[in-house]
């Protein structure tokens, strides 16, 4: 099997990561670093053609490089850093190369939320979920919404599996220039489900926990937690006890099981899997689709504009 080439477009905070997980797989990569004022600088100078093209610059210019990326190396697979890009009209832009997009959703790789997926019908319907997000900076241009809630979005969506049909923020800009600060609610159809999410670029404590409230448990993923995955079984809770101490004593009788879960790194699993489909393996579960629906749940409650 000949060696595998792939063009890494941007080296900053992620791209060097990517770049990592490329150059452990054996990967002949050649990096592009191009600056803020011009995305697509050094491009040109990517010798022959590549097997992939990885996207990591700023999300405002994913679109454009995107698009040149597929001019400049047809029939290569393209992974672009999420989100996919900020607006509708990017997403119809790019809707002509659908099949040859994924998109770095990172956390659906977790191997937590893989345990969770796999398992998720033994704690019955979903009626709720939440997450935080929590930390202090690293502060982003397009804001911490657009920074952080594509995570979830993604991560609630493919749970839930089907897109939300409403989606509802409130952000606050307290330090930064752009939102440091939002909550975000999204609604499911035809389910009684709900999910919510809080971000903080802000907060004093690096908070990663996830909640999903089922109809047969409650599971608790938190990501800094040294047992990572708690799973509550669900017990009668007395509706009217006599008095406090009756209600303490009765709110919880079931147990708490704490799986262990099998660990690798995500987003060298986002490369393999990348890698793979390059090879003729099966469609990501990270595709287009995700990264449009993404785009569109965010887009509908929480606009991208761009700074003059």
């Amino acid at each position: 099997m000949s060696k595998m080439r792939i063009a890494l477009l941007g080296k900053g905070y992620w791209g060097t990561n990517l770049a990592r997980c490329c150059t452990a797989r054996g990967i002949d990569l050649s990096i592009v670093d191009p600056n803020r004022a011009d995305c697509l600088a050094g491009i040109d100078d990517v010798y022959g053609n590549v097997d992939g093209v990885i996207v990591a610059t700023p999300p405002a210019t994913h679109c454009t490089a995107v698009l040149a990326a597929a001019e400049r190396f047809p029939g290569a697979k393209i992974l672009v850093e999420k989100p996919m890009v900020l607006t509708d009209g990017a997403v119809a832009t790019l809707e002509p190369l659908k099949e040859r997009i994924m998109v770095d959703h990172t956390f659906l790789f977790v191997p937590e939320f893989r345990f969770i997926k796999e398992h998720l019908q033994e704690w019955g319907e979903i009626l709720y979920m939440s997450t935080e997000r929590l930390n202090l900076g690293k502060f982003q241009d397009c804001g911490v919404v657009w920074d952080l809630a594509p995570h979830d979005v993604a991560v609630f969506t493919w749970l839930a599996g089907s897109a939300p049909s409403k989606a509802e923020v409130t952000a606050s800009s307290c330090v930064y220039s752009k939102e440091d600060i939002a909550d975000m609610t999204l609604h499911f159809p035809n389910r009684p489900t709900t999910a919510h999410i809080r971000m903080s670029w802000i907060h004093p404590t690096k908070v990663r926990r996830t909640t999903l409230v089922c109809s047969n448990a409650t599971v608790v993923y938190d990501m800094l937690g040294i047992e990572k995955v708690k799973i509550y079984e669900t017990s009668e809770i007395q509706q009217e006890p006599s008095n406090y101490a009756e209600y303490l004593m009765a709110h919880r009788k079931g147990p708490v099981m704490s799986p262990h879960v099998p660990q690798y790194e995500p987003l060298q699993q986002v490369v393999d899997e990348f890698c793979a489909w390059i090879r003729g393996g099966p469609k990501p579960v990270s595709d287009f689709d995700l990264g449009a629906t993404v785009v569109a749940t965010i887009a509908k409650a929480h606009p991208y504009f761009k700074a003059e």
